[in-house]
């Protein structure tokens, strides 16, 4: 098994424990600034679902919508199920997705888009997948310099390297992967990228 998804198939089990108290405050505020995205969709992927945290808010902003959520970690998507009864919960690899083309208007990476080993492979992936006018949107409730602290202070070397690329780089990297009307917003309390197909 890959080492990076063995240290999440351990992390499941604490990984709520882990957060803070307003989280799902702070998501949903979050998210509120892509409200007309998620209206708008009639099919959106979640990709690295973890522990369900987004759905939640997913499903408050979209009522009806038909979400898919992805992990690569089965125990992550375990939780996912426990804590808010996802129906439709897929095991699977970003790089690989078992999805046709051009099957969603939106495509969610929320704290996942780091731990994506082969970065241009997966964004090929998740553009293959994605409807003509879709949109790609990366997210963290914390700055791009504070994801990227954690994970090379984590005791576990596997996610070391698994940082966010410098703003320039990663407009770069989107683009080259035939992305366009790339929006990066680094915040001191968020970071997100906003790309269309």
């Amino acid at each position: 098994m890959d080492t990076t998804r063995l240290f999440f198939e351990h992390l499941a089990a604490e990984w709520d424990a882990r957060q803070p108290a307003d989280r799902q405050e702070k998501l949903d505020q979050l998210m509120a600034g892509f409200d007309a995205l998620m209206k708008n969709a009639e099919k959106i992927l979640e990709v690295g679902t973890g522990t369900g945290g987004l759905l939640p808010v997913l499903k408050k902003h979209s009522p009806g919508v038909d979400i898919i959520q992805v992990d690569f970690a089965h125990a992550m998507l375990l939780r996912a199920q426990f804590n808010h009864n996802g129906d439709q919960l897929v095991q699977a690899d970003v790089h690989q997705l078992p999805f046709g083309l051009h099957c969603f208007d939106l495509v969610v990476c929320h704290n996942s888009f780091p731990h994506f080993k082969n970065k241009p492979l997966a964004l090929q992936s998740l553009y293959r997948i994605m409807k003509p006018n879709g949109q790609l949107l990366i997210l963290h409730e914390i700055s791009r310099e504070r994801v990227n602290a954690i994970h090379q202070q984590a005791a576990a070397i596997e996610i070391h390297l698994d940082l966010l690329p410098e703003n320039d780089e990663m407009h770069r990297l989107i683009s080259t992967c035939h992305f366009s009307q790339i929006e990066i917003d680094d915040q001191p309390d968020h970071y997100s990228v906003l790309a269309g197909k």
